[in-house]
């Protein structure tokens, strides 16, 4: 099943060439389908066609095989390629993006259900919720506290989500372009001990950013709506000082940001990870370790068996099912082959 698989993957630097065009020519096969994925550290692409062993990798791809690239798949969904070893978010980011397909994708769901094997076995207490415990020491730095005014939060996704309970130590407003979803996202923190948390109403997000201790940008970068946060920055009513940390770039990637006089970005969270301890880095090798042993197993087919949650089991006995003709009269080699 694994046999057939293709990633190719880009890492983010704030540097890369930028090869759109070539990019887009992955996503395109001739036959079969693909998977694609980007968040602010990588691009990643799947695909099932075997001319993507063919293709031409545009500068700074990589491109993996069988049982390499799932291997490489399962370091993602668990967090170990992360530049923060071992964080949640990339998970969800995933499952966001790929789930629809998983009902009738194999490969899916086996990537699913050992990534939450793997986490629970190995990662229960590492980096969980990194971002945001990271956050809040760049916060609690000497210099760097929020000013007399509640931490603004931009954003309600993901990673808004796993970061915002660890800024409840202060009074907390979180906006984003769907009220809805900022509104859900206060509906789950104030279920939660800390301190008062609102949402912030489209017709007063100018206000909002005047007002703000702190900020905490928890989406892409987007040229227009960065440049009416600056000039609402800019008439802050602490002046110039207002601490700001931007989880959605790099600081080679920050333009206009990177100007403020107390701004931090993804490099600074990452280097967060240097105070990692023995025990953390013993977890992450044995995680590491198990997904290797993973994709060897699942090289061979079905004969691995683990825990799965409730909501994987339709879909992956569905899929046994579907192979199981074939199990019965080809050989290992046979199966890869086929599938």
């Amino acid at each position: 099943m694994i046999c057939g698989l293709t990633v190719f993957h880009q890492a983010k630097t704030g540097r890369e060439a930028g090869s759109e065009a070539a990019w887009a020519q992955l996503a395109s096969p001739a036959s079969g389908s693909v998977w694609c994925l980007d968040t602010c550290q990588r691009r990643l692409l799947v695909s099932l066609d075997p001319q993507a062993r063919q293709q031409p990798v545009p500068p700074g791809v990589q491109r993996l095989h069988g049982s390499d690239a799932y291997e490489f798949l399962l370091r993602v969904a668990t967090g170990l390629a992360s530049q923060l070893a071992g964080e949640t978010n990339i998970f969800g980011q995933l499952k966001a993006a790929w789930n629809h397909d998983a009902p009738k994708t194999p490969w899916l769901q086996w990537l699913f259900a050992d990534a939450k094997e793997i986490r629970a076995r190995h990662l229960s207490e590492v980096g969980g919720a990194s971002y945001g415990r990271s956050v809040r020491q760049l916060l609690r730095q000497p210099g760097h506290e929020p000013l007399a005014g509640p931490v603004l939060l931009v954003g309600a996704g993901d990673m808004a989500e796993s970061v915002a309970p660890w800024l409840r130590a202060w009074p907390l407003q979180v906006q984003n372009r769907t009220g809805a979803r900022a509104e859900a996202l206060v509906a789950k923190l104030r279920e939660q001990p800390g301190e008062a948390v609102s949402a912030v109403p489209v017709r007063q997000q100018e206000l909002a950013w005047r007002s703000a201790g702190a900020v905490v940008v928890c989406i892409p970068a987007d040229a227009p709506a960065d440049a009416a946060f600056l000039a609402w920055l800019e008439l802050s009513l602490h002046g110039a000082g207002v601490p700001v940390i931007h989880l959605g770039v790099h600081r080679a990637q920050a333009g206009r940001w990177s100007e403020l006089p107390d701004f931090r970005c993804l490099e600074d969270v990452y280097a967060l990870q240097s105070l990692a301890d023995d025990r953390r880095d013993r977890q992450l090798a044995a995680a590491k370790a198990a997904c290797s042993e993973r994709a060897r197993h699942r090289a061979l087919g079905l004969s691995l068996s683990h825990p799965h949650g409730w909501e994987d089991l339709p879909a992956f006995f569905a899929a046994a099912d579907a192979l199981a003709p074939r199990r019965s009269s080809a050989t290992v080699g046979e199966l890869c082959l086929a599938a």
